[in-house]
């Protein structure tokens, strides 16, 4: 989830009395003198959020953090998202950045890379030619099947268990759980994706939604 106020976001976490894990220090509060441009949840057990002043693109995260999915490199980046147990970084120069329990940092890629998205035990980024390319622990019976389709797209999202993203032509398309609305072992119609064309999409545990132009 992004907001659009980043001087709200900052009030927003400071007044909360929200507190960062950085490595090797824990419980610091965020800096009442720094606000935010963007601001992941990642499910309820972690934050990732980054800073817009002073700090330019710094990381910041607290919540769970004894798996070191909060333990923030340090650096610049221009996206940041989390899984459950994990967090991933996008560097200006396009280099992925990924912490936390390491199953599920396995694997990460190189090259220059757009996007980033994070599930509960997938991975998923955008390259520059549009190609999704997946890493982490994609084959897990918990993530159905996360094997991106063929093509190029302009967007990602990753839900819990399903991934979403936007073709060039602008249409969405889903795969992972709930490719049918059985309700049965996940399956609530989260990766069917209605047709026409789409600016955003975004995945919860068993929902989707999207933006039209």
């Amino acid at each position: 989830m992004f907001l659009p106020r980043p001087r709200d976001c900052g009030t927003l976490l400071v007044a909360m009395n929200c507190t960062t894990t950085r490595p090797f220090t824990r419980g610091h509060r965020v800096p009442a003198l720094t606000t935010f441009t963007a601001i992941l949840l990642a499910g309820a057990l972690c934050v990732v959020a980054l800073a817009d002043s002073p700090q330019e693109g710094r990381a910041w995260s607290w919540g769970r953090y004894w798996d070191g999915q909060t333990a923030c490199p340090d650096g610049r980046f221009i996206q940041v998202c989390g899984g459950i147990q994990h967090s991933i970084g996008l560097r200006p120069s396009g280099e992925i950045v990924c912490w936390g329990f390491p199953s599920l940092c396995q694997g990460v890629p190189t090259g220059k890379f757009v996007q980033v998205a994070a599930g509960w035990c997938h991975n998923m980024a955008l390259r520059e030619d549009g190609v999704i390319v997946t890493w982490g622990q994609p084959g897990s019976s918990l993530c159905g099947n996360t094997t991106p389709p063929t093509g190029t797209f302009s967007r990602i999202a990753t839900g819990m268990f399903h991934t979403l993203a936007i073709r060039a032509d602008g249409s969405a398309v889903g795969w992972g759980l709930g490719i049918t609305a059985s309700g049965w072992n996940g399956n609530y119609g989260q990766s069917i994706c209605p047709s026409g064309q789409f600016t955003r999409v975004a995945g919860g545990y068993d929902h989707s939604v999207g933006i039209r132009p």
